[in-house]
């Protein structure tokens, strides 16, 4: 692994995001197939998880005022979370089967799993 692995985030990042773009332009979302669809999620899956991640690690950062590798774990949990939750109400809201109790709930699921999850992994 490398000293800084944040930094490979945002490589991978930048390259999901320049996938998504080019998904986005062109192909028309109604007519395009299920691979082409599946490759659409997957793409957003990365990167907002590599957008989640880089936000959460430079805030922890800022926070402490130091650099540190411990706080790239805990970023990366976060972001992944964030992305699931994002893509899987993309997913639910395609289908059709999203309604805004799904949300709330979603959302209120999402924030007491990172609440448990801040008490438990204090950092170093």
């Amino acid at each position: 692994m490398t000293r800084r692995p944040i930094f490979l985030i945002a490589a991978i990042t930048t390259l999901s995001l320049i996938g998504v773009g080019f998904i986005i332009f062109t192909f028309d979302p109604f007519e395009a197939p299920i691979n082409i669809k599946v490759l659409f999620l997957a793409a957003s899956f990365l990167a907002l998880t590599g957008i989640g991640t880089v936000i959460f690690y430079r805030w922890e950062v800022f926070k402490h005022k130091q650099f540190a590798n411990v706080f790239f774990p805990r970023a990366l949990r976060r972001g992944i979370l964030i992305a699931f939750l994002c893509v899987g109400l993309l997913v639910l809201g395609r289908t059709g089967l999203m309604s805004i109790n799904w949300l709330v709930g979603t959302i209120v699921i999402t924030g007491m799993i990172e609440f448990i999850a801040m008490k438990a992994f204090k950092p170093l």
